[in-house]
């Protein structure tokens, strides 16, 4: 990992944009990190804003919104098929199950 407060402004910007981009590849743990590396960079304390905060900043918000839309869609997914699978109503829940056997595996 590259030390942020070694690199330009540009370089951060790259960096940025490239966690950015990587994340659409269903890697939302990466846009998480996005948000949370950069952050800092995204909305600096005082005057010390460059000319690359106001990009940075919006892919921070992008890359935090995508990581917690993802989040909810798990979670909301886990509990759905939890509900299912124990309420028996479907059976689809059991048919996308694997159960090993002990002592198979």
């Amino acid at each position: 990992m590259a030390d942020l407060q070694k690199l330009s402004g540009a370089e951060r910007l790259l960096l940025c944009r490239r966690y950015f981009h990587v994340g659409f590849a269903c890697l939302p743990l990466l846009w998480a990190v996005n948000a949370i590396w950069f952050f800092r960079y995204a909305f600096p304390s005082g005057a010390n804003a460059t000319a690359e905060t106001a990009q940075i900043r919006r892919y921070v918000c992008w890359s935090a919104t995508g990581a917690l839309c993802w989040g909810l869609l798990l979670t909301g997914w886990l509990f759905f098929y939890n509900i299912q699978r124990s309420y028996g109503l479907f059976d689809w829940p059991e048919k996308i199950t694997a159960v090993f056997p002990l002592g198979y595996v």
